[in-house]
Order: structure tokens, then sequence, then C-alpha cells
């Protein structure tokens, strides 16, 4: 009590002092409350950030093993489509050469076989029916090699519709140029194989020489065709 009674004393004597107490108590107090809301506010604050870091660290993560994986996937991807273009690739111009190969030797053989045997029927022809007989005969044989002409072309157009599955634009026009061009070279073969029994009776071996020279045209405008897929093909592989 004698505390109150000195206290309300000292407030009557002195009133503007005790105000100016009581404010900067008060003031204490808010700026006490104010810096406790403040720390309160800080770790909740650092609380979220932390979670936030964390949150992003663990998503980083996984899209950075989602990234590798698309990575290895591509590269993958990539691997199987460049081994599996070289393969077919380099099939395609083995069975080419061997399609060659064996045009190449079968004609040799069946031209010798067939010329000889003309030219024995001429020879040994005593009358225009044995001889026009002997022209009858070679012009049927010519039949089987026109057949087998048109087979080999089919081969080649199959073999080269499996590589179309595989190829760029650029290389699906170049080998339609190059299936053109081996019908053109199967087309002056068979012409010239239709001529041999006038150029045989003429015995002008310049005729022969003339009369290949299509034939050797369009043999090199395909070998420039190849060469170009060739070309096209390598760049398409070191593209992928």
């Amino acid at each position: 009590m004698e505390t109150l009674n000195e206290i309300s004393e000292i407030y009557a004597k002195y009133p503007w002092i005790c105000n100016v107490v009581i404010m900067a108590l008060i003031t204490l107090t808010s700026a006490l409350i104010i810096e406790k809301m403040k720390r309160r506010n800080a770790l909740k604050d650092n609380k979220r950030l932390v979670e936030e870091t964390e949150n992003i660290k663990a998503n980083f993560g996984v899209r950075l093993e989602e990234l590798k994986r698309e990575h290895e996937l591509d590269i993958s991807k990539r691997k199987y489509q460049y081994e599996s273009k070289k393969a077919a690739y380099v099939n395609f111009f083995q069975k080419l050469d061997q399609l060659n190969s064996e045009i190449g030797l079968r004609s040799a053989v069946k031209m010798q076989e067939m010329t000889q045997k003309f030219t024995e029927s001429c020879l040994n022809a005593t009358t225009e029916e044995e001889y026009n007989k002997g022209i009858l005969e070679y012009q049927l044989s010519t039949q089987s090699i026109l057949s087998e002409s048109h087979k080999d072309i089919n081969k080649l157009k199959h073999e080269t519709s499996e590589i179309k599955l595989h190829a760029t634009d650029q290389i699906i026009e170049e080998l339609n140029k190059y299936e053109l061009a081996y019908e053109r070279i199967m087309n002056e073969s068979n012409l010239l194989i239709q001529r041999m029994p006038s150029i045989i009776n003429s015995g002008d071996s310049n005729l022969m020489t003339l009369n290949q020279q299509n034939l050797i045209r369009e043999a090199a405008a395909a070998e420039k065709i190849k060469q170009q897929l060739i070309k096209n093909m390598r760049q398409d592989l070191k593209e992928i």
C-alpha cells in the first residue's frame, strides 16, 4: 500500500515524467513484441526457404536423372539408327555387286554360246531357208536373256525398295535415277544382242564398236550415279 501511495504521490508531483516512463515502457514492450514476431517470422521464412531449397534440389536431381536417361536413350537410338543404316547400305552394294557379277558372267557365257551356234549355222547353211532358221533360233534364244534381264531389274528394284525405307529424300532420288539407268543398260544390252546377227554377218569390227557406244555411255552414267549415291549415303551416316 505504501508503495502505491508513493507512486501516486510521484505521479501527482511529476505527471509528465510518469507519462514519459509509461510511454517508454509501452514502446519498449511493443519493440520487444515486434522483434519477437520478426524472429518468429524469420524462423518460419528460413524453414520455408530450407524446405523450398530441398524441394528444388530433389526436383533438380529427378530432372537431371530424367535428362540423363533421355540423353542415353537418344544416344542408343542414334547408334541403332547408324548401325542399321550402315548395315543396310553395305548390304545393298554387296548385293548390287553380286547381281552385276552374276549378270556379267551369265551374259558372257550365253552370248558366247549363242554367237558360236549362230556362226556355225550361218557357215554351214547351204540354203536361205537354213540361214533364216539359224537367225530364228538365235532370236528365240535371246528371249531367255530378255526374260532374265527383266528379272534382274526386278531384283534391283527389290533391293532399292528396302533401302528407301531407311533413306533420306536425296538418297531416294538417286536410287530412282539408278533404277532408270540400270533399265537403260539392260535395254541397250538387249538391243546389242538382237543386232549381233547383222554385226557378225557384216564382218565389220567397227560396226560392233559403233553399236557398243550407247551401252558404254549408259554404263558410265550409271557408275556416276552410283558414286553420287555412295557419297550421299556417307553424308547421311555422318549426320546421324
